[in-house]
């Protein structure tokens, strides 16, 4: 009988890979063409981490910074091509990018920490597409998902009528609206009363708010607003960049108090410009809630979302869960966030 000690002992799972990589070589005729690849790729990946480090109004800037995740994950199929090259030193500037780009969006990811106590709100940001989204079908989702809060863009007169004809306005009676032809219009509905209803001017699009009173006679009810920035391929990165600014403006003159943002902003947490909103105590919900990129866009393809540029922005209040769902007849899906206020 063989003796057990005998047997050959079985390498380990990390040491299979690495004895794997080992044997990557491109051969004598094929290894400049891996590096040459490898370069490329690597410039890719740098392109996307640059892109998304940046602030700037050049549109190709803007647009890598758009898919900067797609970009940034070329660096670790960089450093195997430039390790199948024999190029280690640049498969070593491939890793030290991997690890940036790691560290730039794993955080989406991840849960942030604080107190799950308080009074609760599901709030629905969705883009209805010019107004021709099918209403019944997003009153039903508002009735499923039992949402307190509903911001919308693209909001039109026969929509308004739509979603009234629908039900809506018994589910969430109060309601903020300038709805307008086009993509131009936006509303904000709610389960509870709503005071201070304001409109704001200095956007390409509509821009609404006003505050919920939760309790009779309170008025330590949240701020919410109903968001539509401007597209930058639509209207120039520099308009673009003006209007996120001047938003920033408004939401950081808000009183203290809890603040709510929903919205299209045309703009990913890749772009610096729209993080620069993320200051003041204001956080993205689906950051908090660990969500990662909630991808909303483009919804009408055979293929899935590729973007997240539907957000809610919260102060003073935790996000706990932020997921995406279907809105029948949009070319976005809808934010659907849960909300503990502080």
């Amino acid at each position: 009988m063989d003796d057990p000690e005998d047997e050959p002992a079985t390498p380990r799972p990390w040491r299979r890979a690495l004895a794997t990589l080992g044997r990557l070589r491109c051969g004598p005729r094929t290894g400049r063409i891996c590096q040459i690849a490898g370069g490329l790729l690597l410039l890719v990946a740098v392109l996307g981490a640059g892109s998304r480090l940046i602030a700037t109004t050049w549109l190709p800037a803007v647009v890598l910074a758009t898919f900067a995740p797609y970009l940034m994950a070329a660096a670790p199929l960089a450093g195997l091509v430039l390790l199948a090259g024999r190029a280690g030193w640049i498969a070593l500037a491939a890793l030290v990018v991997t690890v940036a780009a790691i560290s730039l969006e794993l955080p989406l990811y991840v849960a942030s920490g604080g107190s799950a106590d308080g009074p609760r709100l599901t709030m629905l940001t969705a883009n209805v597409r010019y107004g021709n989204a099918d209403a019944a079908a997003l009153v039903a989702t508002v009735r499923t998902q039992h949402v307190d809060v509903l911001t919308v863009q693209e909001l039109t007169p026969d929509e308004v009528a739509r979603l009234h004809a629908a039900g809506l306005d018994q589910l969430l009676p109060a309601h903020e609206l300038d709805a307008r032809s086009g993509a131009g219009g936006v509303g904000l509905w709610s389960r509870y009363d709503l005071v201070g209803g304001a409109q704001h001017s200095g956007f390409t699009f509509a821009l609404v708010s006003a505050r919920l009173v939760m309790r009779p006679g309170s008025n330590d009810g949240p701020t919410v607003f109903a968001a539509h920035i401007i597209a930058p391929i639509q209207s120039g990165p520099t308009r673009w960049a003006q209007e996120l600014s001047r938003l920033h403006g408004i939401l950081r003159t808000q009183p203290a108090g809890t603040v709510l943002v929903g919205g299209d902003f045309n703009s990913t947490d890749d772009h610096a410009q729209f993080r620069r909103l993320l200051t003041g105590g204001y956080h993205d919900a689906a950051d908090q809630a660990g969500a990662g990129t909630t991808r909303s866009y483009p919804a009408d393809r055979w293929f899935p979302p590729l973007i997240g540029i539907d957000h809610v922005l919260a102060r003073g209040a935790r996000a706990t869960r932020a997921r995406t769902v279907s809105v029948r007849g949009s070319d976005h899906r809808g934010l659907l966030v849960d909300i503990v206020l502080r």
